[in-house]
């Protein structure tokens, strides 16, 4: 989309705009701004913006902040950060950058600062966009399931899931995935295992490589510490697995693919996500990783899945944060029976955990454990009322999507108080401001407009 927006730019006649564009990735051994020269970048890059933005509109782009957010050098986000905030004091300046929404949550350089836009890219659109691909490479639509349906609405899953389905080259490989890991597990089997000029001596270079660029914690390694030849460095370019950035070094193609890999290195060694996590230094960089191992355990070993997951919440030398990211990650899936015990020991001796996984769970079953499992618990405990009303809150999540049910909640947490009813009033009246449902069984008026709207919550 960046490059998109690059080329509309400079194809532009009037030259009513100065576009800067600056890949992040190529900077990540930055401690301080002098480093950015000697690296290439114009000296005084902020003081030649504020010079050219007198004569016309000056863009500048500043892509990938998530791979300086995760690399060893940790500095260099910190010095691309301070240029923006000196950048954005001029007038007639735009600066857009691009990060993903992972590092943004989580980075603590990102997560508390403000954007005047945010722009989220959505997921393909599947009848419109995926679709016609799918037909294209003859695959049968009705075994497409709800959870390959959301992988392949991402572009490069897409990709990955083409060079396996494509009917003119023939591939003896099942297309029904469950997970990413699935996914990118069955592309290196059919791109690098069978192709006989990779095999196995790619892979393991393939693996060394991963874990060499999470110990550098480093996007990219050199051609010669990559250790095989150069047919195999080549071939590996060629199935757009590796690539060459612009000082020609080796690169994963894709962040996901890194991951796969890392975590499939990890599994080579019998390594448990507790020693797997452990091997690292606890910074920020290892959390991608993490949640790769973390979907592959509960797609591919559901049964020791539950054992690493609570070894990995009982280990008294992981970090919180990381704890903080599984339980956030727990959220994402969709849970089953199995799981209810795991749920409740993270809720009896980890609540503050539980409360992070509790405002995560928004969507597919979730709703049906925690009403109908959770809720009775919940009740019971010694601190009630303050989870009663966390309860109450979450329920503003599905007030349009089970108005019925919320509403019934709602009605019962007033009738029976189950916390202060001054506390429980007030947050109800705060949801009350987005529901869409007022003509729902139990809620009196239907106001059509933000006056009576006003008027309604005041008296209810």
């Amino acid at each position: 989309m960046l490059l998109d927006l690059a080329d509309y730019i400079e194809r532009e006649k009037t030259s009513v705009w100065g576009l800067l564009f600056i890949k992040g990735d190529q900077f990540t051994n930055t401690e301080k701004e002098q480093d950015l020269v000697a690296q290439g970048l114009p000296e005084d890059i902020v003081g030649q913006c504020a010079r050219l933005a007198d004569f016309r509109r000056v863009i500048i782009i500043i892509d990938s902040l998530d791979v300086l957010s995760i690399s060893r050098q940790h500095d260099s986000l910190k010095v691309f950060l301070g240029i923006i905030d000196r950048l954005e004091k001029l007038d007639g300046a735009t600066i857009i950058t691009a990060c993903r929404s992972f590092d943004l949550q989580y980075d603590p350089l990102l997560q508390g600062r403000s954007w005047q836009h945010k722009i989220n890219l959505q997921p393909l659109d599947f009848e419109r966009e995926v679709k016609p691909f799918l037909i294209d490479w003859k695959v049968d639509i009705s075994k497409i399931n709800p959870e390959l349906q959301a992988l392949l609405q991402i572009p490069q899953n897409l990709r990955i899931y083409g060079e396996l389905a494509k009917p003119d080259v023939k591939r003896d490989v099942q297309l029904e995935f469950a997970s990413a890991y699935e996914l990118y597990n069955s592309f290196l089997n059919e791109i690098v295992i069978k192709n006989k000029t990779l095999g196995n001596e790619a892979l393991v270079a393939l693996q060394n490589m991963a874990e060499q660029l999470m110990q550098e914690r480093s996007p990219s390694c050199s051609k010669v510490s990559f250790g095989t030849s150069e047919e195999i460095v080549r071939q590996l370019i060629s199935q757009e697995v590796l690539f060459l950035n612009s000082r020609g070094a080796l690169e994963f193609s894709h962040q996901t693919l890194r991951e796969c890999i890392t975590v499939r290195a990890a599994l080579a060694k019998k390594q448990t996500l507790s020693q797997f996590i452990l091997q690292y230094p606890q910074l920020p960089f290892i959390r991608p990783a993490v949640r790769a191992f973390f979907f592959y355990l509960r797609a591919c070993q559901p049964d020791k899945f539950r054992r690493q997951l609570w070894k990995v919440l009982s280990h008294n030398e992981i970090a919180y944060h990381v704890k903080r990211l599984i339980c956030e990650s727990f959220a994402e899936i969709s849970p089953v029976d199995e799981d209810w015990r795991s749920l409740l020991r993270i809720f009896q001796y980890h609540p503050d955990l539980f409360r992070r996984l509790l405002w995560r769970a928004n969507q597919g079953t979730w709703w049906n454990i925690i009403t109908q499992r959770w809720l009775p618990e919940a009740k019971l405990v010694q601190d009630r009322e303050t989870w009663l009303l966390q309860f109450v809150s979450w329920l503003g999540m599905w007030m349009n999507v089970y108005p019925t049910e919320v509403v019934a909640f709602w009605r019962e947490a007033i009738a029976q108080e189950w916390a202060n009813p001054k506390n429980i009033a007030a947050n109800i009246s705060s949801m009350l401001i987005d529901f869409k449902a007022w003509g729902t069984e139990g809620v009196n008026g239907n106001p059509s407009n933000p006056f009576q709207k006003e008027n309604y919550l005041q008296r209810h």
